[in-house]
């Protein structure tokens, strides 16, 4: 439980390294391990954060005030040196840093921080209906940048929530670039629809059926996300204890 697994990844790579043949497929795996131990180099891991991991490792699960302060104790650092080498770690992958109890219910959720993207994008939804049909004239500037992105952003916005769930899945310039994507095939696709009912395309129906089209992706968006919260407690700790344990840091495995 005491062993830096660090050490031993920069060994096998160096290994790999040296051993490489000429073929094109050692080249390729060469320059990708001389990326990475490039990017390893750029984060410093001192005696402070080995001590950190180790005790880290010892244990399956911990706050991160238990980490702070029993390694502050034990090594004499100040308790910002440790959560320092905390987050190190967690950028080198050694650690992992998670909700120590995270919302166990859609209600509990959806009055949490995690929800704030969801009522951002109700509020954008209620704020287009308002100005379409409450607007007076010199708002008008307004009706057309929340219009464009009602109907341009938001449908496909929710949808890439809803099939990406978790930050890691997707940059944000790809969510971004994806929700346009994803929004000029969903609105032509609902107007198509709405074509063959007896509403047909109007701006009565055209509104209704997108706020209930991107209001329905962001609440099953938002079952998605609570899911991947409720997996995400760290093992160890109680699911659904008390909230003194803000957040937990636990070792992760190399690859």
């Amino acid at each position: 439980m005491t062993e830096v697994w660090w050490l031993e990844r920069l060994r096998a790579k160096a290994g790999r390294r040296a051993g490489a043949g000429d073929n094109d497929v050692s080249r390729r795996e060469e320059d990708a391990d001389a990326d990475e131990g490039e990017e390893e180099e750029q984060i410093e891991i001192d005696d402070l954060a080995k001590k950190t991991l180790n005790f880290i490792k010892g244990r399956k699960a911990a706050s991160l005030l238990e980490v702070t302060a029993a390694v502050s104790s034990s090594t004499g650092a100040k308790p910002e040196e440790v959560a320092r080498r905390i987050y190190i770690l967690r950028e080198a992958k050694l650690a992992e840093i998670t909700d120590g109890n995270p919302p166990r219910s859609l209600t509990s959720y959806m009055v949490s921080a995690y929800s704030l993207w969801f009522w951002a994008m109700i509020a954008l939804v209620c704020a287009t209906v308002a100005v379409v049909y409450f607007s007076p004239g010199p708002l008008a500037y307004v009706r057309y940048g929340l219009g464009a992105l009602f109907v341009l952003y938001l449908p496909g916005c929710a949808l890439i929530e809803l099939l990406y769930p978790k930050r890691t899945d997707l940059s944000q310039l790809e969510r971004v670039a994806l929700s346009i994507g994803l929004s000029l095939a969903l609105v032509p696709l609902t107007g198509l629809v709405l074509n063959y009912t007896p509403w047909g395309i109007r701006l009565d129906p055209i509104v209704v059926s997108l706020s209930l089209l991107t209001v329905g992706l962001a609440i099953g968006a938002a079952v998605r996300k609570l899911g991947y919260l409720r997996l995400s407690a760290p093992p160890g700790m109680a699911a659904g204890a008390g909230g003194s344990k803000a957040g937990a840091v636990h070792g992760t495995l190399m690859r």
